[in-house]
């Protein structure tokens, strides 16, 4: 009596189909997360002697003076400002920022930058006095600082007055601040009893 075998079904087998979506699920995830911009910023002082150099002899001084191989730094691009420099990979940024000090004053340089990007929070009526239970005046700033830390666990990189609105007395003003971060916060928030919660503004470097 001949044996039965069991024909297999066509078309793709369940594995094939979660390593598809799995696939599909990565490619997302990369795009969703852009690669991280390493460049540093170099600010030239006004009669630095790099204004006019090339790309290559920028590298190598840069790669010179933080006695790292040429190929570490691969690119440097001219600004208005001065040069940005492009290390291969976030260790070697550290690396040069580590040793900013003996290669920034060959470049003449006056400052040295990461290229972060800052994701920036308008945050509207805003109380512009504050006092404690037994009527200190508190210090507004400082005290917006350990509250944006509280309301959103990150710590602000700027914190900036851009509008000072004056009510009929001292208790009713208020200000609007805009609040820098590195990373978006990702859930809404208020900084004291200020009202609508606060907006994204513009991204800027």
């Amino acid at each position: 009596m001949p044996l039965s075998v069991a024909s297999q079904p066509e078309g793709p087998t369940s594995y094939t189909l979660k390593t598809q979506r799995s696939s599909k699920r990565a490619i997302q995830r990369a795009k969703a997360s852009p690669a991280e911009d390493l460049r540093l910023l170099v600010r030239l002082e006004p009669d630095a002697p790099t204004w006019d150099k090339d790309a290559y002899a920028i590298r190598r001084a840069v790669a010179d003076q933080s006695e790292i191989p040429l190929h570490r730094v691969p690119a440097a691009t001219q600004t208005k400002t001065g040069w940005a420099i492009k290390p291969t990979d976030a260790p070697t940024r550290d690396l040069l920022l580590a040793k900013e000090a003996s290669w920034s004053s060959t470049l003449g340089a006056s400052k040295v930058d990461r290229h972060d990007v800052w994701h920036t929070y308008v945050v509207r009526n805003c109380p512009r006095r504050l006092f404690s239970l037994t009527g200190e005046s508190i210090d507004v700033p400082e005290a917006a600082k350990e509250e944006v830390l509280t309301q959103t666990a990150q710590q602000p990189v700027d914190i900036q007055v851009i509008h000072v609105a004056r009510g009929n007395g001292a208790s009713v003003e208020k200000m609007a601040l805009v609040v820098s971060f590195l990373r978006r916060v990702e859930r809404r928030w208020r900084l004291f009893w200020s009202k609508p919660l606060c907006h994204q503004g513009e991204e800027k470097e």
